[in-house]
């Protein structure tokens, strides 16, 4: 996962947008997200709709843990096809 995103959104802003009952995060710009950051996201939560903050990434299911899948470049189109941790989606 090598794709970046931007999250700039004040908390006025989400709640005009989406049902937000609780709220257990701390919100601060982000112009680079980038994988392995902790990002917003909005979770449902005994029957109420709750804004934390999760880890972005994937942790696939062949990890070990979590420093070795932190530690593996993100797949391009070239090099799918010769990789060892890939050889299943294949």
């Amino acid at each position: 996962m090598c794709g970046r995103f931007v999250c700039y959104q004040d908390l006025r802003a989400l709640k005009a947008h989406f049902p937000i009952d609780r709220v257990e995060a701390d919100l601060s710009p982000n112009y680079n997200v980038a994988p392995t950051q902790m990002i917003p996201a909005i979770v449902r939560q005994d029957g109420e709709n709750v804004l934390r903050t999760f880890r972005w990434g994937l942790v696939p299911f062949w990890a070990k843990n979590q420093i070795e899948e932190d530690a593996n470049p993100p797949a391009t189109l070239l090099t799918v096809q010769g990789s060892v941790s890939l050889m299943e989606l294949e």
